[in-house]
């Protein structure tokens, strides 16, 4: 008897998680689904109290010059994305790696190695944009609200099994082992990532940013990942396959309407990046 319901209830645990996992699946070009248990206030002070032990670990970029425009910059696509709301802040990392992150509550960081990598302002705003975009698109809380209720779950089955059978169950302890493999909690998915692409591209567009840079950039990453591993492995491991980003942007900008953008690069790219040795050569950390 307790064997049979043993497997009634871990059959019924199964399906739960099955459904909580599968409220992330996208196809290219689509709104990403997903629950959210967390508010915007929350998501603040979640953000807030990382950023202070990230930058506890990185060496921030104080030069006024390359911080403002980076921030500028932001705050151009910030204004016309779907969560204006929030109070996005961007910050210059002074690391060599061709990267860029985001993490809840809207704090932006981005690599001088990456501004150095851009060709033109329209290449460095399509990251921006891409980073800004997971922030919209609320990524991380709601991968976060997924291992709370997964974590939910897997508490209702081990109490399940004290009652019935005195223990843990083997089958709760070899699903979390399944999922801690397969990292599904760790990394933003291939949906996450695409819809960030698309975020980016069209925040670019009403931004006035020619969104021809997203292209660019991405077949920029996709020549540099023919040749095998290179400074840009760190930004290409966490990512789609460049190839469906380039399909995905090439159609996307396709289907928008004409516009006339600012130019792709200026006097203001031009004097970062100028800048750059220097700064890189001499860190100032915060």
């Amino acid at each position: 008897m307790k064997r049979e319901y043993l497997k009634q209830s871990s059959f019924l645990i199964l399906i739960m998680l099955i459904t909580i996992l599968q409220t992330n699946c996208s196809q290219i070009g689509q709104q990403v689904s997903g629950f959210n248990l967390y508010s915007t206030d929350e998501e603040m002070r979640i953000g807030y109290e990382y950023s202070k032990q990230i930058e506890q670990q990185i060496s921030l970029n104080k030069n006024t010059d390359i911080v403002e425009y980076i921030n500028d910059l932001g705050q151009r696509m910030v204004q016309v994305s779907k969560r204006s709301n929030i109070p996005f802040t961007f910050k210059v990392v002074d690391d060599s790696a061709v990267n860029a992150f985001a993490i809840p509550g809207g704090f932006c960081y981005v690599n001088t190695g990456l501004i150095r990598f851009a060709e033109t302002e329209a290449e460095l705003a399509s990251v921006i944009g891409h980073e800004i975009g997971h922030v919209v698109g609320e990524h991380s809380m709601k991968r976060m609200s997924k291992a709370r209720a997964i974590n939910a779950t897997l508490s209702l089955g081990s109490i399940l099994g004290s009652i019935f059978i005195g223990q843990e169950t083997t089958e709760n302890v070899l699903l979390v082992a399944d999922l801690a493999g397969t990292g599904i909690l760790l990394n933003y998915s291939r949906g996450d990532e695409l819809e960030a692409d698309r975020l980016g591209i069209q925040q670019m567009h009403d931004a006035g940013i020619n969104p021809i840079g997203s292209q660019q950039f991405f077949e920029k990453l996709s020549s540099k990942d023919k040749e095998g591993p290179s400074e840009i492995e760190k930004l290409l491991s966490t990512h789609p396959a460049t190839k469906d980003r380039v399909k995905q942007a090439r159609k996307l900008i396709n289907k928008l309407p004409e516009k006339t953008y600012s130019p792709e690069s200026n006097a203001k790219f031009n004097l970062v990046k100028e800048l750059l040795p220097e700064i890189e050569n001499n860190p100032i950390v915060n």
